[in-house]
């Protein structure tokens, strides 16, 4: 479980969330539209949350009131043949960027705002060296390949079955099932930069408003 995320920029932060998501989003060079429409539904419709009764994996980050912290990493796809990290499978930076703004319009469109009006989505600065901290209570972490849509394990692979579209990698910080939820906002951002967490997802009990 992430029980809270945040991106720094120069000492500064600029994104953080409470209880939810965190998706280190790699997008390849050959991505397409289909490739991020199905990452998008992944992170937004993947029951990772215990439901009302306490049944774990019965529902969605929306439905749990959590929140997603997106963060652009093109070195998902860096492969070690040698001594040193080669990064030509990942998308150019121009291309890339586009990309990943038409993926934080989607999941934000999808998870509207929280009751005080401000997005569930969070996301660090494309681009940019960023310091990313996280709680990741479990630790539970999930690799979401589009390449590998019928989920052989096979990810990352240079192979893809005919008809496939191309990967668009990422890896995600899920919620843990048996954790209790913890809300704090991460210092030195402000509510509305903060997707805050609304439900309590304790053991055995119906979530609760979080005071």
């Amino acid at each position: 479980m992430v029980s809270k995320a945040g991106v720094q920029v120069a000492g500064k932060v600029v994104g953080g969330i409470g209880t939810g998501i965190m998706a280190l989003v790699g997008i390849r060079s050959d991505d397409s539209a289909a490739d991020r429409e199905w990452i998008m539904q992944k992170i937004c419709t993947g029951k990772y949350f215990r439901n009302s009764e306490g049944i774990a994996w019965r529902s969605n980050v929306k439905d749990a009131g959590g929140a997603v912290l997106l963060v652009s990493q093109f070195t998902l796809y860096g492969s070690m043949k040698k001594t040193r990290p080669d990064f030509r499978l990942a998308m150019g930076g121009e291309q890339a960027e586009k990309e990943f703004e038409l993926l934080v319009a989607g999941v934000s469109s999808y998870l509207g705002v929280d009751e005080h009006g401000c997005s569930r989505v969070a996301t660090g600065e494309f681009g940019a060296m960023m310091s990313v901290e996280l709680t990741n209570e479990g630790p539970i972490t999930i690799v979401l390949d589009s390449r590998d849509r019928k989920g052989t394990g096979s990810v990352g692979t240079e192979t893809r079955e005919s008809g496939e579209p191309a990967c668009a990698g990422g890896s995600s910080a899920l919620p843990h099932a048996d954790a209790a939820t913890d809300s704090t906002p991460v210092p030195g951002i402000d509510r509305c930069t903060v997707a805050r967490e609304t439900c309590a997802l304790a053991v055995g009990a119906s979530p609760q408003p979080v005071e």
